[in-house]
């Protein structure tokens, strides 16, 4: 079992690492045509893209799925960011290298409508992940890219833009 020490020092780097991934969204943003707020960030979502609600995924690496928290934290039961998030635009994004890769842009409404009532059913038993780093033990749902319809997301990859923002 982890420390509380080992669990603030982990939060501790990956607070500053999205914080790093923060300040480049941002720019992101703005080179798009975009203000920024994220004055206003709380449980529902990250920040404010112009008009919409943005909650934002960073994840190190370039993968070929997205990780959906289901349970934040099972020993408290404490439900995930779907089930607590509310907001227009769900933004999965990729880094490398503490540099922007990959850009996932899902309305989230219709996704999490999609994931429940299509991809979900049958699927309870599919694959899981448990994650222990940070604020507890997670479980996350695993959905393959290659799953999602196309009609649900924009992919943009830094550099090479692919498909609306929001």
């Amino acid at each position: 079992m982890k420390t509380q020490e080992q669990i603030s020092a982990e939060v501790k780097k990956y607070t500053a690492f999205e914080g790093l991934m923060q300040k480049q969204l941002d720019t992101w943003y703005a080179s798009r045509g975009f203000t920024v707020d994220r004055t206003i960030a709380c449980k529902q979502y990250d920040c404010l893209v112009g008009r919409f609600r943005v909650e934002e995924k960073i994840r190190e690496g370039v993968k070929h799925d997205v990780l959906i928290e289901i349970i934040q934290d099972l020993p408290s039961k404490n439900l995930g960011w779907f089930y607590t998030c509310d907001c227009d635009y769900l933004h999965y994004v990729f880094t490398s290298e503490n540099r922007l890769i990959k850009i996932l842009s899902f309305r989230f409404i219709e996704f999490k409508s999609w994931l429940l009532s299509i991809y979900w059913t049958g699927k309870l038993f599919g694959e899981y992940q448990i994650s222990t780093k940070g604020f507890g033990l997670t479980l996350n749902l695993v959905i393959p890219i290659s799953h999602i319809p196309p009609t649900l997301l924009s992919n943009h990859t830094i550099g090479v833009e692919v498909g609306r923002l929001l």
